[in-house]
């Protein structure tokens, strides 16, 4: 949790010229995914079609398990629906990701080759799904006890969901 306040208060850190300058183009982004559990974001929107974004999750109380993921996503419209307000993207992530358990705490890298759609509700607000393969690089992995034998799965499959609050149209 500490990782996610961390990340924003950074990004509160900008000064007023860039936070006016790049308001038009911010975004948020919350919801839940399967390897990014309950995760906060923001983005930036390149253009009408691009925007790339970081996210920070934890698990919380949601499992048994501790977990935390940060990820890179880059997003590119690939068609549009219904005047823009329907959308299917590629949705390449990178994510970073640990998991504890009484028996291991494994330290993990993996990229997810995604499709998203996207479905705007208003001005302000969109939800978006996406899914895909994940495939997992182990980095490190350190056991806590002989009473049980695990490793992560090297491939997947990864899914989310979530809200995205376009910060321009406040």
């Amino acid at each position: 949790m500490r990782y996610i306040l961390f990340f924003f208060f950074i990004l509160f850190l900008l000064n007023a010229q860039a936070q006016k300058a790049a308001r038009n183009k911010l975004f948020f982004e919350t919801g839940y995914g399967h390897y990014e559990s309950i995760f906060l974001g923001c983005g930036l929107q390149l253009d009408q079609k691009q925007s790339i974004n970081l996210r920070a999750g934890n698990s919380i109380a949601i499992q048994d398990k501790q977990q935390f993921s940060a990820a890179v996503t880059y997003n590119r419209i690939l068609f549009s629906f219904k005047e823009n307000k329907c959308n299917i993207l590629l949705n390449p992530k990178i994510i970073y990701w640990t998991l504890e358990d009484p028996y291991f705490k494994f330290y993990s890298l993996a990229f997810e080759p995604a499709i998203e759609s996207r479905l705007l509700l208003s001005d302000f607000l969109t939800f978006f799904a996406g899914s895909g393969p994940l495939i997992n690089f182990q980095l490190k992995s350190v056991r806590k006890t002989n009473d049980a034998i695990g490793w992560p799965n090297k491939a997947g499959l990864n899914f989310n969901f979530g809200f995205r609050m376009n910060l321009s149209k406040l």
